[in-house]
This record gives structure tokens, sequence and C-alpha cells, in this order.
């Protein structure tokens, strides 16, 4: 039976592995014209020998050659979907009840709740995106598709760059009104060479992956913002040791990528480098026993209470 006059028969068999295309239909095997009277198979609707101005042809029209467009396969399966559409039956029987002034409330579907609401948009989304187009060709989609990508990856690595530089990371006022202005004191800020290191050069690795893996880490630093964790230079100094140790403990897993940014042990002349820092150096770095922060805390900001530090002297 069908729910409402002009639905389109369904298929009462399956159509997997049916060929349906511009090189044939394996629907008209049976169902056409001259094909009846073997398989027995109802015949295709005289409607589909119609052209779109009315006119009879002699083979089913091209415009109704697909069939599966309007028909498909009968099937007992759950819809992936809530339906709430009312068939012609009920919808009868409303009108009639209507007419006589009762109430529709068993009829009318009852309005899902706005988790289904939402799977179910999700999912009719889905079937839009993987269902292959009818309007536009697969060069027009691949284009679009490579142009989007380019707009998409230019709009998010300008996005990434802009949180990447010094004026961005002293907008908040606790960088700014502390460890920054520390930082306008030490060599690392200003030199006769004129080389600075601002503050992504030290705190955000270069290499993309590692960047990116710093910047989902740096979230925790936006909650801290917006919760006032350190937005007083009381609070700022109650938590700097334990600041201070996060970022050492980065540093000591990585291997002090940051420093290695500007500072190459393979490039260092220690014949020119002070006799405590050039043994320091061929003992510790050139071995691998230490890294860069384990000798060189303190040298961009101020150290906190070093007491219990390990290692520490």
């Amino acid at each position: 039976m069908r729910n409402y006059p002009e639905q389109p028969p369904v298929i009462p068999h399956t159509t997997e592995g049916y060929q349906i295309d511009l090189n044939g239909n394996k629907c008209l095997s049976c169902h056409a014209r001259a094909r009846i009277g073997e398989s027995q198979a109802p015949m295709v609707s005289i409607t589909h020998f119609m052209d779109r101005d009315g006119q009879f042809l002699a083979s089913v029209s091209p415009r109704r050659f697909f069939c599966t467009e309007c028909h498909v396969p009968q099937s007992t399966a759950k819809p992936p979907i809530v339906n709430d559409f009312v068939d012609i039956d009920l919808a009868a029987a409303a009108e009639e009840r209507r007419a006589r002034g009762q109430a529709m409330t068993d009829i009318t579907p009852p309005r899902r709740a706005w988790p289904a609401r939402t799977w179910g948009f999700v999912i009719d989304l889905w079937n839009v995106l993987r269902r292959p187009s009818s309007v536009f060709g697969l060069g027009v989609l691949v284009l679009a598709g490579f142009v989007a990508g380019v707009i998409f990856w230019g709009g998010f690595n300008t996005a990434l760059e802009i949180t990447n530089t010094e004026k961005f990371c002293t907008g908040c006022h606790e960088m700014r009104d502390n460890v920054f202005s520390e930082l306008k004191s030490t060599i690392h800020f200003s030199n006769r060479s004129g080389v600075r290191a601002s503050c992504p050069d030290c705190h955000v690795p270069h290499n993309w992956t590692d960047k990116i893996a710093r910047k989902m880490q740096a979230s925790k630093e936006v909650w801290g913002h917006l919760f006032g964790s350190i937005d007083t230079p009381d609070k700022f100094r109650e938590h700097r040791l334990e600041l201070a140790l996060h970022e050492w403990a980065r540093f000591k897993a990585n291997d002090s990528l940051e420093c290695r940014n500007c500072h190459s042990a393979a490039s260092m002349d220690i014949t020119k480098q002070s006799p405590r820092a050039s043994v320091a150096h061929q003992r510790f770095l050139f071995t691998g026993e230490k890294t860069c922060i384990d000798c060189h805390k303190g040298i961009a900001h101020h150290l906190p209470d070093m007491k219990g530090v390990p290692g520490w002297q």
C-alpha cells in the first residue's frame, strides 16, 4: 500500500549489483515492454515513455531511465533517522477528526528532543555530503575542494602565526607586567648584535608538529587567564616556582628544542668561550649527559625561590 497517491512503487527485491547507468539498465531486462511476456514482471508505466513536452516515445524517456532515482528496494530495516512523515491514511483521519472538532494528539507525531533532532541533522548532512553530485561535475568539485582547502589552510596558518608573535603573548597583563618586563633587562632582549629572542622563539618550537602540540598545551594558559589564576603580582609570585618547574620539565623532555633553534652545539667555537663554559659544554652538552636547561635556568626571567629544587646549589 502506498503512503500517498504519487508514491513510486517500491522494488520487492534487492538491486545490489544492478547496472543502472548511461551504458545500460538492468531493470529493463524484465520490465521493458518487449520482455514482460517472458519475465511476467509489470511493465514500465506508460508515463515513463513521455518526454518533458508530453510526447510519447518509442522507448523509455531519458528523464525516467534511472529507476533508482525514484524507486527503492523494499526493506524492513529500521530507518536511520526518525521519520515524521504522516501518510495519507493518517492525514485523512486527521482531517476527519478536525472536521468533527476532535483532538489530534494521537495522530500528530510527538516532537523529538533536541539531541535526537541534532543527531538527525548530522545524519542528513552526512548523507548529503557522501551522495554523488547530480548537478556539478567531478572537475568542478575537485577544483572547489582545492580552492576551499587553500582558503582554509591560509586562514588557519595566518591565525596560527598571529598567536605566535610577541605582541600576542604580551597582550595579557599577566605576561606583560611580569615575565616580559624581566626579559627586557636580559641579553636575549637587547645586545650588541641586535638579535632579539622574543617569547615564541623560546617557548614555541619551530617544527610544525611540535608547534601544534605546544599550542594545544597553551590552552591551559588561556584557562588560567580567564579564571584569574595569576592575575595579580602576589598570585604570580605564589605560583612562580610551579610555573617554572613545568617549563623546565618541558625543556628537559624535548632536549631544550627551543634553545637549539638558535644555539647549535655543532656550530659552537669553544676556543672563544670562557674556560668554565668550554669545559662544561664539552663534558655535559657534547656528550648528551645534560641539556641546556639543566644549567641555564633564569637567563631570561627571574628565578623563583629555588629551595628544594633538585640539583640546584
